[in-house]
């Protein structure tokens, strides 16, 4: 958090933390920008150096797809070490300029009867 505040200079006075009061917009921080506009943060972390692919939820995808620019996942690397940001603004614009790939990871099951 104190990297994005530092990032964001004087608007972090308007950072919401979502994912702490439980709320889920899809995204788990927002700000408003210099200009009025508000930003929304998604977050995906690893311990790692890098970070070659990431899950969104639906929820996720959903406010991507309705905040275009003012989305970005920033990307956390070699978190509790030597830590790094890599940000990605409008991943799922970029997803239909062929720039990156979106593609479902998971499946509900639902509605079925066991064997035993």
């Amino acid at each position: 958090m104190k990297q994005l505040e530092r990032r964001i200079g004087s608007c972090a006075y308007s950072l919401r933390h979502h994912s702490i009061n439980g709320e889920t917009p899809g995204y788990d921080i927002s700000y408003t920008d210099h200009n009025g506009i508000n930003k929304a943060i998604e977050v995906k972390g690893t311990d790692l150096a890098q970070m070659t692919s990431f899950e969104l939820t639906d929820n996720e995808l959903n406010a991507a797809k309705r905040l275009r620019d003012n989305y970005i996942v920033w990307l956390v690397l070699n978190m509790g070490k030597n830590t790094t940001y890599k940000t990605i603004t409008d991943p799922f614009g970029r997803a239909h300029s062929e720039d990156l790939e979106i593609s479902p990871s998971n499946w509900l099951v639902q509605g079925f009867i066991t064997d035993s």
